[in-house]
């Protein structure tokens, strides 16, 4: 907020300073869809004071956040108004919670591990079970659950 006053009030040092602050406030914190839109409005700054590299650098860093967080609209809007942002996409896809991409996802093994889940109730028949399809299908020939967890009480 503060670097798009200080831009519509043609304080241009300190609005360049704020994006930048902006965008590494963002970054550090994990705030992704923040990332991106200040280096979209930070790109906007730059383009309209004439720093065509700046801008168009910027404008990469906005689409490859909003792809990052999974805006896929607003890539696509971006890629409509600036035909020559579009690059090969090194990013891969949202990702599931284990941290490997959704497309890498071995639709066998999600059918079977949903099957065991919904077929077990007691807590040690169900780490039995998970433990052995996971096994089976990460081609295991042994393994073994720890104590501790056979412990745990019912959920």
């Amino acid at each position: 907020m503060s670097a798009e006053i200080a831009r519509i009030e043609g304080r241009d040092l300190d609005a360049e300073r704020l994006y930048e602050q902006a965008i590494g406030s963002a970054r550090a914190n994990g705030f992704v869809h923040n990332e991106a839109l200040a280096y979209e409005l930070a790109a906007r700054f730059y383009a309209a004071r004439g720093f065509e590299q700046f801008a168009d650098l910027y404008l990469r860093n906005a689409r490859y956040g909003y792809l990052r967080w999974g805006a896929v609209g607003k890539v696509r809007q971006l890629d409509e108004t600036y035909p020559d942002l579009r690059q090969e996409d090194s990013l891969p896809g949202p990702t599931s919670t284990i941290g490997a991409p959704v497309e890498h996802l071995d639709l066998a093994t999600v059918i079977k591990v949903s099957q065991a889940v919904s077929s077990e109730i007691v807590l040690e028949n169900l780490i039995d079970t998970l433990m052995r399809t996971a096994m089976a299908q990460a081609g295991a020939e042994a393994g073994e659950v720890p104590p501790s967890t056979l412990d745990a009480p019912p959920i």
